[in-house]
């Protein structure tokens, strides 16, 4: 549904998350574009990378990174605009399963446990639409994430 909305999305993430980081008061060890060197690792299939390479990372790969395990797992591709970079954040921040978990809560759904699942479209839409009708009459939303 808001598959064209990942390039703003991601102008919008790349603008908040910044360039390379590596502060020794940060628990996550270096980053870069909000991607830690664990994520990079991971997307890599390696056990670990350097600050060096985190550093090195292109935009390109956080893209990619960004869109195969955050947009796509926190449901980016089927929520409608607004909402799915609301989630896509959160996401980033917490965990897209976090993120997928919350949203089910908010909207009255049966929270899906299971990993990487992502969103349910039927019943998820079914309540959004609901939801964003009711708060369209009622002049707001009731519930935020």
């Amino acid at each position: 549904m808001a598959r064209e909305t990942l390039p703003v999305a991601l102008d919008l993430m790349f603008g908040h998350e910044g360039g390379y980081v590596n502060a020794k008061t940060d628990r996550g060890g270096p980053s870069k574009y909000g991607i830690t060197h664990k994520t990079l690792a991971a997307h890599r299939g390696v056990a670990s990378v350097t600050a060096e390479q985190v550093k090195a990372m292109t935009r390109e790969e956080a893209t990619e990174i960004y869109r195969r395990s955050y947009w796509v797992q926190s449901g980016g591709d089927l929520l409608p605009k607004g909402l799915d970079y609301a989630a896509f954040d959160f996401g980033v921040n917490s965990g897209p399963a976090t993120a997928v978990r919350r949203l089910q809560r908010v909207l009255g759904v049966r929270e899906d446990l299971h990993r990487n699942i992502g969103i349910r479209p039927p019943s998820v839409h079914a309540h959004i639409s609901c939801h964003v009708q009711g708060s369209r009459r009622e002049g707001g939303a009731s519930h935020s994430l």
